[in-house]
């Protein structure tokens, strides 16, 4: 444990800049986790879309060496039963996927060419907890951009207690963006982040945590996580993330990242890029070489014609009728000329 701590910058405290105890901080799930499952639920508030805007949402996220997947379902509103896949690094590595279920029946997977846009990568489940933002973005504010703001300087260290446990509390002095950061970390919970607040001149915005040991791993998480933020004083946004299931650096993550365990609607179709061809769903899995196939099944039928077809009914019927009639005739004139016996 830390000794109690008054001192006024971490250099004196640690003996040595912050930006060391920063990258431990940081590092404190990530070199722990090489993959991830997380499965959850977002309960929360957001009054710039509308005063009783709340939503509630399902979430299932995998992290696997680089490659993250998250799958959301839309619980209420307008919305419900919509289902999102994003997937970077979905059936190999250099593949993309961005996937809606009301939208369309197909999709296609894409190549990914550098780097992608933060606003179109999948969330990483390993900084559940680190970020001063709604709707799970885990892109935005992240605590890596928290502890680089512009004019920071080093933080103020104090022993305090929080919740019961003891932590570290990290202040900041205003930085040139004019925002005031304080970062609560728990030594004792595998150096994880318990508490972030960050004072600006338009809002305040709030994150805690609720850690937990998950036992088979040894590896400390947020079970439960809120989010607050207050425009002028006025609460705008919430949300609270409960987790119900993880799995830490498990074989059986990369599952995640096929096709085939997706549970897709039963005939999407997938385009693959040119030189891999197409697949199609069926029976929950992946046939290939589909498209072929699905435009047979999908091909129009002939035009019905404009005009109604001649009825031709009564013109075999006439022409059965006088074939009878003949018949009928004949074999009267027949016996008629036989000679009698």
């Amino acid at each position: 444990m830390f000794p109690l701590l008054s001192f006024s910058t971490a250099l004196m405290v640690f003996g040595q800049p912050f930006s060391l105890e920063k990258s431990r901080i940081l590092e404190a799930r990530e070199k722990a986790i090489s993959s991830m499952y997380c499965k959850f639920s977002v309960d929360g508030l957001n009054t710039h879309l509308h005063p009783n805007s709340s939503y509630s949402r399902a979430y299932q996220v995998w992290y696997s060496g680089g490659r993250t997947r998250e799958d959301l379902v839309q619980r209420d509103g307008q919305l419900a039963g919509e289902r999102q896949i994003s997937c970077e690094g979905c059936e190999q590595k250099d593949l993309f996927l961005e996937f809606f279920t009301t939208k369309s029946r197909s999709f296609a997977l894409e190549k990914i060419k550098g780097e992608l846009p933060e606003s179109s990568r999948p969330s990483d489940p390993r900084k559940l907890g680190y970020v001063i933002n709604d709707y799970f973005g885990l892109r935005y504010v992240r605590m890596d951009a928290i502890f680089n703001l512009p004019g920071m300087g080093e933080p103020t260290v104090d022993k305090v207690q929080l919740d019961g446990l003891e932590c570290q509390r990290f202040s900041w002095g205003e930085c040139s963006n004019h925002w005031k950061p304080t970062v609560w970390v728990s030594p004792s919970q595998g150096n994880n982040i318990t508490r972030i607040e960050v004072i600006a001149p338009d809002f305040q915005g709030l994150v805690r945590s609720e850690l937990a040991l998950d036992a088979a791993s040894g590896i400390w998480f947020p079970k439960k996580t809120h989010f607050e933020l207050k425009e002028k004083g006025t609460l705008t946004r919430r949300e609270t993330i409960r987790v119900e299931k993880v799995l830490f650096n498990s074989p059986d993550i990369d599952a995640g990242f096929y096709l085939d365990n997706m549970n897709l609607p039963e005939g999407t179709l997938v385009n693959f890029p040119e030189e891999m061809g197409d697949a199609i769903i069926r029976d929950g899995k992946m046939s290939r070489g589909a498209r072929t196939a699905l435009r047979d099944e999908r091909r129009p039928k002939p035009p019905v014609p404009i005009h109604a077809p001649v009825n031709r009914t009564w013109m075999y019927f006439a022409i059965l009728s006088g074939l009878l009639a003949l018949s009928t005739v004949g074999v009267v004139f027949w016996r008629q000329k036989s000679p009698a016996h």
